[in-house]
């Protein structure tokens, strides 16, 4: 099925059979943020018409921050941008957004595991989600491995939204974040990354049976 033909995210975790729960998850720490990304962010919101349309979300306000995180995590991590991704799965399509290792082949292959799913929505959330945990449990069974946490973001541009999945539960952070406080946002995301680099390390230094 395509990520898209999911609307809500009851559809997601009833096909698949996840226990959905609410609590906050996000522990952060603040991070220095770099002064043209404020700069740049701040001219957006003023002068730019970003909300038109789920593209321009895309490329006015959540490609810019999450660029700015991810550049903090060269050395491990991979952003890949509205690329098709097929994997051995019956779930299929072309996230906005996906985070994984680097791959040996450079940035032409999406490497597993698949750690970061990320979903623009125009002001529909409730749609926005069902996409976003369908792209979750795709990177879990692409994945082999549901010990794993897998780390889903949506977002309007303005609000942002977090959850996990983790083994056969998924978990929404109660707390959502905004572009207008963009430090805690920003370290936020940076949170998220510094664990999937963590949960990468660990899960590439575990012996292969």
């Amino acid at each position: 099925m395509a990520f898209t033909e999911f609307k809500n995210l009851g559809q997601i975790l009833r096909l698949y059979d996840i226990r959905v729960e609410k609590k906050n998850f996000i522990a952060f720490t603040p991070q220095e943020i770099p002064a043209r990304l404020v700069e740049d962010i701040n001219f957006v919101l003023k002068h730019v018409n970003y909300d038109s349309s789920e593209a321009a979300i895309c490329e006015n306000l959540i490609y810019p921050v999450l660029f700015q995180v991810w550049k903090d995590f060269l050395d491990t991590l991979a952003l890949h941008s509205h690329r098709t991704w097929q994997v051995e799965t019956p779930l299929t399509g072309i996230p906005d957004y996906l985070i994984s290792p680097i791959s040996k082949y450079g940035g032409t292959v999406i490497d597993t595991p698949i750690l970061v799913a990320i979903e623009a929505k125009k002001d529909n959330f409730e749609e926005g989600w069902g996409q976003c945990a369908a792209e979750m449990v795709a990177a879990q069974l692409a994945n082999k491995n549901k010990d794993l946490t897998v780390y889903g973001v949506v977002s309007n541009g303005e609000q942002w939204e977090f959850a996990t999945l983790h083994q056969s539960f998924f978990t929404q952070n109660i707390t959502a974040y905004s572009i207008f406080d963009l430090n805690k946002l920003y370290s936020v995301l940076h949170f998220i990354l510094d664990d999937c680099k963590k949960q990468l390390q660990a899960n590439l230094l575990t012996p292969s049976v």
